[in-house]
């Protein structure tokens, strides 16, 4: 693999990761937001978190 080629694949990898991450953040954030707001019921948080949880760590096993 030359430079380029490595760059080329650096900066995609980069730009997958930090979309995730964005995507994380407005995930929590909404969430956070409906469930101040009263809009979801107390027994859809426990899911809520599960989901949450399991797409950090994945993002953590990738990291």
């Amino acid at each position: 693999m030359n430079l380029a080629a490595f760059k080329t694949t650096f900066w995609w990898e980069w730009a997958h990761r930090f979309l995730g991450r964005m995507i994380c953040f407005a995930v929590l954030v909404l969430c956070l937001q409906f469930w101040v707001g009263g809009r979801i019921v107390a027994p859809l948080m426990p899911k809520l978190a599960l989901m949450f949880v399991l797409g950090a760590v994945q993002g953590t096993l990738d990291w």
